[in-house]
């Protein structure tokens, strides 16, 4: 009786191994599958080699009107240990046909902080040291033509193309601060919309400014639409949570709103789509990012991930996706 006993118990051993190894086995090929169904619906965030490209972002993009060339400022972040390690510095512009890129590698830090192609692609408007100028858009630049259109009212940043080229909009932080409009050569330059307005962006049909503002009641920044032929304008928000509010950037129709905004106590943006209609507000990247352009032809958000430490490597070049946050592509590269 004891052998069968020591022969039974064997038997018993033998069948758990057994069943332990098809548990794993099955465990394995449920995560292979998860893994795999996942892949499908969310595109991973590659990281990049930062001895060639150290926290280098790809900022303050916007298209051609023909939608051909990619307008966009480099800048680089600090590592983690406070270091800057930059090279890239300059304004870049992709051309989507012959898949070339040229650099302007110029001394200041021209378009850091905005810039804009005009309609008929004849000038180039930068933010340079906290003020607006102009350069015709002949490749390469010669920075002799450059010419200052901005003012003295302090700093003068992000500036945009009203879509017929009559106009320039842009943002002042300084004096009386808010949203202006002006004509292309800088002169009659006045405010329009909610004292204190920012990042301003054209509608499709031209009649509106979008901007982010704060309301005189709230510390939280809410989404404004600027008549800025009459000079009025309307709140369209009250989310009552974001310290800023970057671009907003409506839909053809002005029924979706796609803007890039932080929390309170959170350290960068996230990209949202918001109904107009419904009221519903939708996270389109769970990792820190900025949207920049709508492209109304093919109806793709223009957008970059924002290198952060805390995050991990972050991809920091420009990519596209659908106002869904379907279909993300990268658009530019190291190379």
């Amino acid at each position: 009786m004891k052998k069968n006993d020591k022969t039974s118990q064997s038997q018993i051993g033998q069948k758990k191994e057994v069943v332990i190894l098809i548990i794993f086995c099955l465990s394995v090929i449920l995560c292979v599958s998860c893994t795999s169904c996942s892949e499908k619906i969310n595109i991973a965030d590659p990281t990049i080699d930062y001895d060639l490209y150290p926290y280098g972002n790809d900022k303050n993009a916007s298209w051609s009107s023909d939608y051909s060339q990619l307008i966009y400022y480099n800048g680089s972040h600090s590592d983690e240990n406070g270091t800057v390690t930059d090279s890239t510095f300059g304004v870049y512009i992709k051309d989507l046909i012959s898949d070339s890129t040229y650099i302007w590698d110029a001394s200041m830090q021209i378009g850091s902080l905005g810039l804009t192609l005009s309609p008929d692609m004849q000038w180039l408007i930068f933010e340079a040291v906290y003020d607006i100028y102009r350069i015709p858009y002949e490749i390469p630049f010669n920075i002799a033509q450059m010419e200052k259109i901005g003012s003295e009212t302090g700093p003068n940043l992000y500036p945009k193309w009203s879509r017929d080229g009559k106009y320039l909009a842009l943002d002042i932080r300084l004096g009386d601060p808010g949203i202006y409009i002006m004509n292309p050569d800088g002169t009659d330059k006045h405010m329009v919309g909610q004292w204190g307005g920012r990042y301003p962006y054209f509608s499709y049909d031209n009649n509106s400014i979008y901007c982010s503002a704060f309301p005189l009641s709230s510390d939280d920044t809410e989404i404004f639409r600027i008549d800025y032929i009459e000079n009025s304008y309307l709140q369209l928000t009250s989310f009552n949570e974001f310290e800023y509010i970057n671009y907003v950037l409506p839909s053809k129709n002005e029924d979706i709103l796609i803007f890039s905004a932080i929390s309170r106590g959170d350290c960068g943006t996230y990209i949202y789509r918001y109904d107009v209609n419904s009221g519903e507000r939708t996270k389109l990247i769970d990792k820190y990012a900025e949207a920049w352009d709508w492209n109304y032809y093919n109806d793709t958000i223009l957008y970059t991930y924002s290198p952060s430490p805390n995050q991990g490597n972050v991809n920091g070049f420009l990519w596209t996706m659908k106002p869904d946050g379907s279909e993300k592509t990268q658009i530019t590269f190291i190379k």
